[in-house]
């Protein structure tokens, strides 16, 4: 796993890759479920997020926040 992250004057990325080829997708998780609730908190607090297939296998997961203009 690796995370990166960039930032801009006007926002910041936040980037994890792994090597699970397994995409992220938004669902509704179940009050007992213990796993699915992480994207759709992301896309409530973040600008945007997404994901992708990495070369070598696996996949991206990345998020952007809006940063306060100075």
């Amino acid at each position: 796993m690796r995370l990166r992250l960039r930032r801009t004057d006007r926002r910041l990325i936040i980037e994890v890759t792994d090597g699970d080829d397994h995409l992220p997708r938004r669902r509704r998780a179940e009050p007992v479920d213990e796993a699915g609730r992480g994207i759709s908190i992301i896309a409530t607090i973040a600008s945007s997020w997404g994901s992708r297939r990495t070369p070598d296998g696996g996949k991206a997961v990345w998020c952007e926040f809006a940063l306060p203009r100075h």
